[in-house]
């Protein structure tokens, strides 16, 4: 039997973190952030703390569908998962020189052009009702455009927060943005996928709806694009590109500003 003094100067037999000795202190402190142990070399109590807990207690397998991120049941969500390399460039990213001859056109939508991309989650109430594990897989039309040159969007993934894409020409789109879930505000930033896309060949993008009172893009802040050809053959990620940049108020009636 393990015998003990409150000062530690008398102890005698096998101590263990099981003992006795570790029984009565712990359930003496009442403190469930301490944990008593008897250390067997040095003959005296040891107080740590505990481990912290894990904020979920949820299985650890990576596959694991309490592991795997849930969306709203209304959100559409591509299987594909998008990745990104880390990448800071060699050198500083110079802005655009604005010359003032940009092109300001006012947007034209549908009647002149064709939708190639069309997503909006579609709910019945205009609020947070309910979340599934990888979000809604029942795909409806996105009215990809059969033509084989037609650019081809994508936005159903995370943060993803392009509606509608436009094709008023082969090489000019017009493209407008998604606002938050149950909110018809904040669009102020964009990010989506384009594929199909052909070498030597530019291309015109609007963004119609963008809503910033003020914006870098008006002094020469270029776009931020990312190439998965590039970053796979020559580990380059995110980069500023873009010629003939501008940002205006058009003519929307709601005083909405374009990018393009």
């Amino acid at each position: 039997m393990d015998m003990f003094s409150l000062d530690g100067s008398l102890l005698c037999g096998e101590l263990s973190s099981g003992s006795y000795l570790s029984t009565f202190l712990q359930n003496t402190l009442k403190n469930k952030q301490v944990e008593i142990f008897s250390d067997k070399r040095a003959f005296k109590p040891v107080a740590r703390l505990r481990e912290p807990k894990d904020l979920l207690n949820l299985p650890k397998e990576i596959d694991c569908a309490q592991q795997s991120a849930r969306w709203p049941v209304e959100c559409q969500v591509i299987e594909d998962r998008v990745h990104h390399i880390e990448y800071n460039p060699p050198y500083p990213e110079e802005y655009y020189m604005v010359t003032g001859r940009e092109i300001q056109p006012n947007p034209v939508g549908e009647e002149a052009g064709t939708v190639v991309f069309q997503y909006y989650p579609m709910s019945a109430v205009n609020y947070f009702s309910r979340s599934c594990v990888g979000g809604n897989r029942f795909f409806v039309s996105n009215f990809a455009s059969e033509k084989s040159t037609d650019l081809k969007f994508e936005s159903r993934f995370e943060s993803g927060n392009l509606a509608k894409a436009v094709k008023i020409s082969d090489n000019y789109y017009e493209l407008y943005l998604r606002t938050d879930l149950y909110t018809n505000r904040h669009m102020q930033w964009f990010y989506f996928r384009i594929t199909n896309t052909r070498s030597n060949f530019y291309y015109r993008f609007s963004i119609v709806n963008l809503s910033k009172s003020e914006s870098l893009y008006s002094v020469g802040m270029k776009p931020l694009l990312y190439s998965t050809r590039d970053a796979e053959i020559n580990k380059i990620g995110w980069r500023r590109c873009g010629e003939n940049i501008t940002y205006f108020r058009n003519d929307l009636s709601n005083g909405e500003t374009v990018e393009e």
